[in-house]
């Protein structure tokens, strides 16, 4: 490569740069351009290598900057003497190849997964929901001895009877507008200490 050739363009990336560097560019640099001379085809050639070399990077890199880089590797001898025609090229050692490593064993199958039992059934809909009576004479309802169980469990540790424990979640259940359980316990709560403090 003509070492005059390699000046010229990068004076060209340089000009370019410097144009790149401002809000309206006033060089266009199109295929015609590029095409004219020796310098500008290098020019192009240069900025072309400096993309190829930023990878994904190159989108995001300013025109500026690749122009700049194409100087700066125009300046540092880019491109190269040209390559030795193949005759006199030295012979290319063979590398041994690798022999294909053996499949490892396959994974042993994972042991069962326990299976875990709980101090409670899941209720099953169509198993304990029972059709109600046709005339409900008690204001009682009955229980399994393993829900009475419970329900007595955690009234004791909320500090409510089982009755309150069960009006509040049957109005849960229902939706009903005006209470939320919280605000119902507490109602019930303040009713009782109030009933304590008049007696």
């Amino acid at each position: 490569m003509n070492a005059n050739v390699r000046k010229e363009a990068a004076v060209w990336c340089a000009k370019l740069a410097e144009d790149r560097a401002k809000d309206s560019w006033s060089i266009r640099f199109t295929q015609v351009e590029i095409d004219a001379t020796e310098p500008t085809k290098l020019a192009w050639r240069a900025f072309q290598a400096i993309k190829a070399k930023l990878g994904d990077a190159a989108p995001n890199t300013p025109p500026r900057a690749v122009w700049l880089l194409a100087e700066k590797l125009l300046l540092d001898g880019w491109p190269m003497t040209p390559r030795v025609p193949s005759s006199r090229m030295p012979p290319i050692a063979k590398v041994p190849k690798i022999a294909a490593k053996a499949k490892p064993a396959p994974l042993p199958s994972p042991p069962p997964v326990p299976t875990i039992h709980t101090t409670h059934e899941p209720m099953n809909p169509e198993k304990e929901i029972t059709t109600m009576a046709k005339k409900q004479t008690r204001r009682s309802i009955s229980l399994s001895g393993k829900t009475f169980d419970r329900i007595q469990s955690f009234a004791e540790n909320k500090n409510i009877s089982m009755s309150q424990l069960a009006e509040v979640a049957l109005l849960h259940m229902m939706d009903e507008p005006c209470f939320v359980i919280d605000q119902l316990i507490e109602r019930k709560l303040s009713e009782r200490s109030e009933r304590e403090v008049q007696a």
